[in-house]
């Protein structure tokens, strides 16, 4: 499981390491700006705290031993929720603000999906072709910040 997308990593963008820096901190504060993804992230946390402990409940009263009920606990149900949460917040909420701001850093990609349109003219298509999503121009290459 990789915390960052491989679409970051793709040689075909050749985004350097200070690139990458920038791009992520400008997915992340699109992120944190939406107030629906903060709550997202903190019922997930509720719902995963909830769910450990009403199984932690149930499984004591079904009258299985600490260590039964412990070991089905972290080896099952954690992982499953570990999962579940990392797919909800980064590949559900965080994947469209990270493809926007690759966007916005001059890189040819889908909206949507994050497919490499670099090699693709425009004039031969105007959709994506991995996920169909009509092909916008990319926006004006923002100005880079003047030395201090």
């Amino acid at each position: 499981m990789h915390y960052f997308p491989a679409i970051l990593s793709d040689p075909q963008l050749g985004i350097s390491k200070k690139d990458k820096n920038q791009i992520l901190g400008a997915a992340s504060s699109a992120w944190f700006k939406k107030k629906s993804n903060l709550a997202v992230y903190t019922l997930a946390i509720i719902i995963w705290v909830a769910t450990m402990t009403s199984t932690r409940l149930l499984l004591k009263q079904a009258g299985l031993s600490s260590v039964l009920y412990n070991a089905i606990i972290w080896a099952v149900l954690f992982p499953l929720l570990l999962v579940g949460c990392h797919y909800l917040i980064f590949h559900v909420r965080f994947r469209p603000h990270l493809y926007q701001a690759l966007r916005e850093a001059g890189h040819d990609i889908c909206p949507k999906c994050g497919y490499i349109l670099m090699d693709i003219p425009i004039q031969d298509s105007s959709a994506c072709p991995e996920c169909g999503t009509s092909r916008t121009p990319l926006p004006p290459p923002q100005d880079p910040e003047p030395p201090n």
